[in-house]
């Protein structure tokens, strides 16, 4: 009789796993790749999204909203100038699946900056809006993204005083900040994003709009290479 040591079941059982997953995977990669290359993007639901409170409460009707109502120029932006691919992000700074997606989404702006932009737009998943608020003042400075940034990589020491340190950190004029940032200068700004994002049917944050059209929850860099990789070849045909 053959004896089978533990470690060889262990093994097995890890394989069959990483196989699983592997293959999960790469089907997940071919389906938003499939999507776009038939035109009929559809959303993939997600585990790694975290639902707004203002989903439940609101009573605004979902519609298709036009790319341009949701590519707003005013919006803080960066990446091409003249972009193939334009991504909108409804996020929140509070949201931790929202950090989860931001260095990967980072990276792949920076990393293709002739042919990507990215669009920030607000969708609080609760009512705390003040790293919001704390963005919005830096953008009037010209420095959203630099916020951006801090209020992502900061997420678990948020509040007042770390954002008046954050505007000291990236050279923000701090007393016109103070003063934007107390008088809630930029409120209604995050809650008409906030309609905007539920009238096109974002229930929750992180939900991208992809050249219009709608993925919701955690998207890595490898995928975010395979859409562009797609966009480029319906582009070229």
């Amino acid at each position: 009789m053959i004896k089978i040591k533990k470690w060889h079941i262990f093994l097995g059982v890890f394989l069959i796993f990483f196989l699983t997953v592997a293959i999960l995977f790469v089907k997940k990669v071919f389906d938003y790749k499939k999507a776009i290359e038939d035109g009929s993007i559809i959303m993939h639901n997600s585990d790694l999204t975290l639902y707004s409170a203002y989903s439940n409460t609101s009573n605004t009707p979902k519609e298709k909203v036009k790319r341009e109502e949701l590519e707003s120029k005013t919006s803080p932006q960066r990446g091409a100038s003249s972009p193939i691919m334009t991504i909108v992000e409804f996020s929140d700074f509070n949201c931790p699946y929202c950090l989860s997606a931001y260095v990967d989404l980072k990276n792949f702006v920076n990393d293709n900056k002739d042919s990507v932009k990215l669009i920030y737009r607000y969708f609080p998943i609760s009512d705390d809006i003040t790293p919001a608020l704390a963005s919005s003042c830096a953008n009037e400075q010209g420095k959203f993204w630099e916020m951006h940034d801090k209020l992502f990589e900061n997420q678990r020491i948020l509040g007042e005083s770390a954002f008046m340190q954050f505007a000291k950190d990236i050279h923000l004029d701090v007393n016109k900040f103070k003063d934007c940032y107390l008088s809630k200068k930029y409120e209604s700004l995050i809650y008409s994003d906030v309609q905007l994002g539920l009238k096109a049917g974002v229930n929750g944050a992180p939900t991208f709009f992809v050249n219009g059209e709608l993925f919701q929850g955690v998207i890595n860099k490898q995928i975010w290479e395979q859409i562009l990789e797609a966009i480029k070849n319906t582009t070229n045909q």
